[in-house]
């Protein structure tokens, strides 16, 4: 989570100032992303148009006003759209799904210093992400078949 309460107004200012700076710094609160991201890291965010499994995104929690660290997995059909799963890297269920317009951009550097995702942690997120989709498609077939 960042440091601060985010409107829909200070999510819009950070993102033109994002699209004009091509960068944009924020400092975390919280260890939900232990031990890649500790609490009051520093982290820069870039704006990209597409995300691969595994990403750090930064993105808007309209429920909380806040701005979310978390985890790409994904992208999952949810209310005719298609929407975006995240999840912290120490807990045990996803966040709900976010909408691709609440994504603010994609963490670069963590600290000042540039990271790359490694393999290891694609493939770890990518395994996630199909356990929970199994999940969610059982869950609909044990209501589906229990209202019969």
């Amino acid at each position: 989570m960042i440091n601060s309460s985010v409107s829909t107004a200070v999510f819009d200012s950070l993102t033109e100032e994002l699209e004009v700076k091509g960068m944009l710094s924020l400092r975390v609160a919280g260890a939900c992303m232990d031990p890649l991201i500790l609490d009051n890291s520093l982290l820069h965010i870039i704006r990209s148009e597409c995300c691969m499994v595994g990403d750090i995104l930064v993105y808007s929690c309209p429920h909380q006003n806040k701005l979310i660290v978390h985890r790409y997995l994904g992208r999952v059909r949810g209310q005719g759209r298609w929407k975006y799963l995240l999840m912290p890297d120490n807990a045990e269920r996803p966040d709900i799904l976010v909408d691709p317009k609440n994504v603010l951009g994609k963490v670069c550097q963590i600290d000042n210093q540039h990271f790359d995702i490694s393999l290891n942690q694609r493939v770890s997120s990518s395994v996630r992400y199909i356990c929970v989709v199994l999940k969610i498609s059982v869950q609909k077939l044990a209501r589906m078949f229990s209202s019969q």
